[in-house]
């Protein structure tokens, strides 16, 4: 993190917390490190959740990190302004910049709809209105529908459309 407040380094060293614990079947004796230089923050987790490669957990355990991120912060006024990757290097280093716009305000659910190999779609944290509307607009404009669908249940319920 680049000049984050404090009031978001809480944050974001709650969230990694609470991902770690959940990699870790809820136990949290891994103590997520950070190191500070240069206006900098750096938190490193025990697992790779950004890796290519790595499982369907790692990979299901960074977009819910992402997905706990952006709803913690948002509780605070803080507001997604733009992702992007800045780096084409073996790291593939990617930034979120948040905006503070307003003060603390009342939750907001973020659903995570990331798309898969072979055509597929994953929902994640979505309740049943958002599923319907996902399979209602694939039905209306993908030419062969939806083949196949299956729940998943990787920390919290997923869904697997193809």
């Amino acid at each position: 993190m680049l000049h984050a407040p404090p009031e978001v380094e809480t944050v974001v060293l709650r969230v990694v917390n609470n991902i770690e614990s959940l990699k870790n079947n809820g136990s949290s004796d891994i103590p997520t490190t950070s190191q500070e230089k240069m206006g900098a923050t750096q938190f490193t987790m025990s697992s790779s959740l950004f890796t290519t490669n790595n499982g369907k957990q790692a990979a299901t355990l960074g977009k819910q990190l992402c997905v706990e991120l952006l709803q913690e912060l948002y509780k605070l006024g803080w507001d997604l302004q733009l992702s992007s990757d800045l780096a084409r290097s073996r790291w593939k280093t990617a930034a979120r910049f948040i905006r503070k716009t307003s003060t603390g305000r009342p939750g907001a659910r973020v659903v995570c709809v990331p798309p898969g190999k072979c055509d597929m779609l994953t929902l994640l944290n979505h309740d049943h209105r958002v599923k319907n509307k996902v399979v209602e607009a694939i039905v209306e404009t993908w030419p062969t529908g939806i083949q196949h669908a299956r729940t998943i249940h990787l920390l919290n319920t997923s869904l697997q459309l193809g």
